[in-house]
């Protein structure tokens, strides 16, 4: 193996950096709507149980309703990261 030949070359380092800048940027801004969303609810629990008490219909409470909404966004936003994580890392495979 000739002297040097393990290291990446700068442009590929360039590249790999650029791309893990864009995985950050995306994954943070994901972050902060689902902290967002997350925050409120707990907000909404500490400092106004009475809204979250209110009946949307029998046995159905709009705390149940929120805390289902902020277990969806999960999922969506997971989903949101991974499809555009995967069409970004791999622009041209169809899935």
């Amino acid at each position: 193996m000739a002297p040097g030949a393990d290291r990446a070359s700068p442009h590929r380092t360039s590249t790999a950096h650029a791309r893990a800048r864009a995985h950050w940027r995306v994954a943070s801004a994901i972050l902060a709507a689902y902290g967002a969303l997350y925050a409120s609810l707990i907000l909404l629990i500490a400092y106004d149980k009475a809204f979250l008490a209110r009946l949307v219909a029998p046995g159905l409470s709009l705390a149940i309703v929120f805390g289902a909404a902020v277990t969806v966004a999960a999922w969506l936003f997971t989903l949101v990261y991974v499809r555009w994580a995967n069409s970004f890392d791999h622009p041209g495979r169809r899935g």
